[in-house]
């Protein structure tokens, strides 16, 4: 998938999306990964950003 910012294109990105029950349930391994990953993102953020993302 490529991902564009400002007409730049990112590269090597990570997006982790989640359901609310995952959100809370995956909360040490999100800690965990944080620093590697780029978005952490449950289902309605996607929903209300995936624009930004395309």
């Amino acid at each position: 998938m490529q991902i564009y910012k400002n007409n730049l294109m990112i590269l090597n990105t990570f997006i982790w999306v989640t359901d609310g029950k995952g959100w809370n349930k995956m909360s040490k391994s999100l800690k965990e990964v944080a620093p590697d990953i780029n978005y952490i993102l449950n289902y309605r953020m996607l929903t209300k950003c995936i624009n930004n993302f395309i």
